[in-house]
């Protein structure tokens, strides 16, 4: 649990895999998310126990030897690892890029594109796709991008919904 996250988020999560985990496993594509499913409920290691295990140095009780899903897309606990890590690796990148050269910068871009309540994410993430991959190839793109000495780029896709506009897949 890192320093910014409170007990009540993490039990949070928990709670909330656990009510998709019911969702999902009473649906008819139950076996496409048997990870998910099992995600917190299985030992990782068949035959093997659970295993509840205390750590002094933070006073938190924690169990070991649950099989965890890894998916980003569906298991809030597993996302909040996942996500924690990828940032902790691009801190490192930027700390690297930064210290190599005092004139090295780092710029955060947001694309994104229009959309509609009514408009399907299928539809939407094919186009976007097609979009981004004209817009890095655009000459003028690249012109600008050399001309600020662009030397790499660190890529996400973030999907958000609301309930008034509708999906709104975006990269940064």
């Amino acid at each position: 649990m890192s320093s910014l996250e409170t007990l009540e988020q993490r039990r949070e999560r928990r709670r909330l895999r656990i009510v998709a985990q019911g969702v999902i496993a009473s649906s008819p594509d139950a076996k496409r998310f048997k990870a998910f499913i099992e995600c917190g409920n299985v030992p990782y290691t068949k035959g093997n126990m659970v295993t509840l295990n205390y750590s002094p140095s933070t006073g938190e009780a924690f169990t070991g030897n649950l099989s965890s899903c890894g998916s980003t897309w569906l298991c809030p606990e597993c996302s909040a690892k996942v996500m924690a890590y990828r940032c902790k690796s691009v801190q490192t990148a930027i700390s690297k890029w930064c210290g190599e050269n005092p004139e090295n910068a780092v710029y955060m871009v947001t694309l994104t594109q229009s959309h509609a309540l009514k408009d399907k994410l299928g539809n939407m993430l094919p186009a976007q796709a097609d979009a981004l991959t004209r817009f890095w190839s655009n000459g003028s793109v690249k012109r600008l991008m050399r001309s600020i000495g662009l030397a790499f780029r660190i890529s996400t896709l973030e999907i958000t919904y609301g309930q008034n506009s509708g999906w709104h897949p975006h990269r940064h």
